[in-house]
């Protein structure tokens, strides 16, 4: 039975890497630490109303520019494994597989994920109050397009240890990417960054100043 649940568990997870378990120890803890914060401190009806369910333009903008910070020192690491391994000659601390999905992780995630986003929020909170707008043009979409860029980072790095990462390079170019030259990268990343660029249209549609003009104060 317990071979039987190894065996299952292996197709979902990655196994066999220490550096692997480590990182399923560390967001284990870092989700039931949030966990218990926001209850201990009854903060989950302050964080739905005011953050998670937010269509003000400001708060978006700062949600946007954590994300970004957060995604900073996820992609921070692999350059530092990357450093790590390329400090000496003949290093052994990454496998050359790893290595390759470490390489590709840091490239998407700085670009996708940090720099862009970064740049997101700083429109967010900047530009409307630039020119005197009460809000975006459509708000909704505004937030929409925060979550689905969320959803993708989230997904994105599932894949680092649900699956496996890609490992093909920062562009991800054919055959490369292809299954064929390409077995250990799994559809979670795939998605995630799938849900990245579903978000990007949306944040200018949202913040279409054209139709926001007529929300200009009156001097």
């Amino acid at each position: 039975m317990l071979e039987r649940l190894k065996e299952f568990a292996s197709e979902f997870f990655v196994t066999g890497d220490p550096l692997i378990y480590g990182a399923d120890v560390a967001i284990g803890i870092t989700m039931i630490t949030i966990v218990t914060v926001l209850t201990y401190f009854k903060k989950w009806g302050w964080l739905w109303r005011n953050w998670l369910t937010t269509v003000d333009h400001k708060k978006i903008g700062i949600m946007y520019i954590i994300a970004s910070i957060i995604m900073l020192f996820r992609g921070g690491v692999d350059a530092l494994m990357m450093r790590l391994q390329l400090a000496m000659p003949n290093m052994d601390f990454l496998h050359p597989e790893h290595y390759n999905q470490v390489f590709t992780t840091h490239g998407t995630i700085m670009i996708l994920f940090m720099a862009m986003p970064f740049m997101f929020g700083l429109f967010n909170v900047i530009v409307p109050l630039q020119i005197g707008a009460r809000d975006v043009a459509f708000p909704f979409l505004n937030a929409l397009s925060f979550w689905l860029f969320f959803l993708g980072a989230m997904l994105f790095n599932l894949s680092f240890v649900i699956g496996g990462s890609p490992d093909a390079g920062w562009l991800s170019y054919p055959p490369l990417s292809e299954l064929s030259h390409s077995p250990g990268s799994d559809r979670t990343s795939i998605y995630g960054v799938y849900r990245y660029r579903v978000s990007v249209p949306w944040l200018p549609v949202s913040t279409s100043w054209l139709p926001s003009l007529k929300c200009v104060r009156q001097a």
